[in-house]
């Protein structure tokens, strides 16, 4: 091996100032001799490391070119991922592509479903190419599994694959009216069909979108009979994916107010209702079992072993098997679900009762309490591009943090009405307490401790539905990098808070579903080695007084947000 010698180490030949020119001389060629002995052992040195380094490199992409991995299509509210993971749970590379937010009226919000198409591609092909450089082959790849936004509508043309109009995202409020002659027909009772959908009457719920497109575009009305196929955007992904397979799984039928729960099967009296004819509905599969082969793109010739809904995925994804276990994801809305067993249970109080999940189709069905809280990370976004408040999200921080309280605001955040546990489509967003001592800062910090109140009004009614405390609660989503909303939800709830080692919550747990089928993975022990708790956040005893205070404030201020709109 060789060594090279530092400056310090190199004995040159002594000088002095009566030496002879001839000394000189032979000094000066003596330098330049180790000069270039220095020269050439630099260039053998750097060869020596490029060769170990390709060495290394063959034996690690060796290494990784029998490595199984497990991909996901997740495509959300405001983006569509595509996560690579391998069997241990460990994420290797994602790529993001965000969509358009398309807002045409107050309280619209619609999606360009060929948009979303193309970013999927995108996606892949992006994160594709970075596993290639890491040392992986595509061929690694040995299932995938699709996550998604739930409740949000698509119809699109079988025959052309054209869709008739843009998707209707979940918290569009347009239905309203529609809602209403529901409502006026059943004598005001929103929980008519609870007991056989676990859904109230609600502009949420993908059929009322259905009824709405029914009676708005044309086109549709006029192709009813023939040509058009509504479907979550699982549906529409899977579709194009495959070879025109017409699919869902029942954690999004669960969420469209057109499947019985008890059954899992469409209720035919209520698409009677709605004038749905079944066939333009996709089948329902569980969630892990095979849902065709990928027709196109990168992945082509690959299957696709599972799809869930997103709130689903992530539950599956934090391990909620033991009836009782909770998570809470902070996404653009945030959701609580609780593992409620194998028998769908209905309590009036706000709550809905939906499919968890069913691993497979010999498999249980199991079911949760869900309590869906409308706003989270969109009004964070909110409060940065339409007032400005702040520009990135260390900045947020950093704010939130310069102060030691909200200044005695309350932000209650019903910018399309209230939720979970309310159900209340009169709700208006609004700030309470303001003053002119009031600035940006408690602005912000009451908008984060608002999204943490909502969380407290859904755990509440949990525990006085089931009558069992819920001692921690598993949380996800892009909200927990909030260091201060986490301290502050554990300091409101009285609990523990725990995030999990892989922040991709949801694609992990729609990567478990898929491993399963594709027997990657034996059982769910298999998975629970996956799951581990990276970070477990006390609340603060002292805080206990405190926040009962705080809370019958934001009670106070939910009351006045109330009766606000029509």
């Amino acid at each position: 091996m060789f060594r090279l010698l530092s400056d310090q180490q190199i004995i040159y030949p002594q000088q002095n100032q009566n030496e002879s020119f001839v000394s000189k001389q032979i000094n000066k060629q003596a330098n330049k001799l180790v000069n270039k002995q220095i020269s050439l052992l630099s260039k053998m040195f750097s060869t020596l490391l490029s060769l170990i380094s390709k060495q290394t490199g063959k034996i690690e992409n060796k290494a990784n070119s029998a490595e199984i991995l497990i991909g996901t299509i997740d495509q959300s509210t405001t983006a569509t991922k595509f996560v690579v993971f391998d069997t241990h749970g460990q994420l290797i590379d994602k790529e993001i592509i965000p969509h358009d937010q398309i807002t045409l009226h107050p309280g619209w919000l619609e999606h360009n479903p060929e948009q979303i198409l193309v970013n999927t591609h995108q996606a892949i092909n992006n994160t594709i190419k970075r596993i290639e450089e890491k040392g992986y082959k595509r061929e690694n790849i040995k299932t995938i599994g699709i996550t998604n936004q739930r409740e949000t509508v698509v119809a699109w043309n079988k025959n052309t694959g054209k869709s008739y109009h843009n998707a209707i995202v979940w918290s569009d409020t347009r239905t309203h009216e529609i809602c209403k002659r529901w409502l006026a027909k059943h004598d005001n009772n929103s929980n008519i069909y609870s007991k056989i959908t676990g859904l109230p009457i609600n502009t949420y719920f993908s059929a009322f979108k259905i009824r709405w497109l029914i009676e708005n575009v044309p086109e549709i009305q006029k192709e009813l009979d023939e040509n058009v196929i509504f479907g979550t955007m699982d549906s529409w992904v899977i579709w194009n994916l495959t070879n025109k397979l017409h699919l869902t799984d029942v954690t999004n039928a669960s969420r469209t107010f057109l499947l019985n729960i008890n059954t899992l099967q469409y209720e035919e009296k209520i698409l009677n209702e709605f004038g749905i004819p079944s066939k333009c509905l996709p089948k329902v599969l569980s969630s892990a079992e095979n849902y065709g082969v990928i027709e196109n793109g990168l992945l082509k010739g690959i299957s696709i072993g599972a799809c869930m809904g997103d709130q689903q995925a992530a539950s599956l994804g934090h391990g909620l098997f033991q009836v009782g276990d909770s998570k809470n994801t902070y996404g653009t809305g945030c959701f609580l679900l609780v593992n409620i067993g194998n028998t769908p249970v209905y309590k009036e109080g706000g709550l809905l009762t939906t499919v968890l999940y069913k691993l497979g189709q010999d498999k249980p069905t199991y079911y949760a309490f869900e309590g869906s809280i409308e706003v989270g990370g969109s009004s964070i976004n909110w409060a940065r591009d339409n007032l400005g408040l702040f520009k990135t999200y260390d900045e947020l921080q950093r704010l939130v943090e310069s102060i030691d309280d909200s200044g005695d605001l309350c932000f209650v955040p019903a910018f399309s009405g209230l939720f979970s546990p309310y159900w209340r489509e009169d709700a208006a967003g609004c700030i309470l307490g303001l003053s002119l001592h009031t600035k940006r800062e408690h602005i912000l910090r009451a908008l984060l401790e608002g999204i943490a109140y909502r969380t407290k009004d859904v755990i509440e009614t949990v525990e006085s539905s089931t009558g069992n405390k819920i001692e921690s609660l598993k949380v996800d989503g892009g909200l927990t990098n909030s260091a201060f909303l986490m301290r502050f939800q554990a300091d409101i709830l009285q609990r523990k808070v725990l995030q999990t080692r892989v922040a991709e919550s949801t694609c992990l747990g729609v990567a478990f579903a898929a491993g399963l089928t594709a027997q990657i993975y034996k059982d769910i022990e298999d998975i629970k080695k996956c799951i581990q708790i990276d970070r477990q956040i006390e609340p603060h005893i002292e805080f206990q007084e405190k926040s009962k205070q705080l809370y019958k404030k934001w009670q106070l201020a939910v009351e006045k947000s109330l009766k606000w709109k029509d």
